[in-house]
């Protein structure tokens, strides 16, 4: 099973139940724990989020100008950062229908396998 502070999935298949019963509550009870977490000055990805969005318009843009892919990963760091998404980014391999692919990412694994796998943003 997945878990990860924002959503959980026991299975593969998420149910059209869960999504209108259990989303909402799990939501709620999230955010209610983030205010508390918030109101005792500890880092939520709600004020991470919050905290980056001041400059990264600005920022996003500035770099893309300067066709920058180091401080564009940095500022893609940033936002993992922000969110509470650790890990490093290192080449993720997989195979789907007899070939392999490799992307550059940041994975959440356990021996049972990959749980959340954040690709690396890479600009148009």
């Amino acid at each position: 099973m997945s878990r990860f502070d924002s959503v959980v999935v026991g299975n593969d298949l998420v149910s059209e139940h869960w999504l209108a019963e259990q989303f909402p509550a799990t939501v709620k009870t999230l955010r209610a724990t983030w205010k508390d977490r918030e109101e005792h000055n500890k880092p939520t990805p709600r004020s991470g989020l919050i905290a980056l969005s001041a400059t990264f318009g600005a920022k996003l843009v500035r770099l893309r100008e300067q066709d920058d892919a180091d401080r564009l990963r940095a500022l893609h760091a940033a936002v993992r950062d922000a969110l509470q998404i650790p890990g490093e980014e290192s080449a993720w391999s997989s195979a789907r229908s007899g070939s392999e692919l490799t992307v550059p990412a940041v994975a959440s694994s356990t021996p049972s396998g990959t749980h959340l796998l954040v690709l690396q943003a890479r600009d148009a």
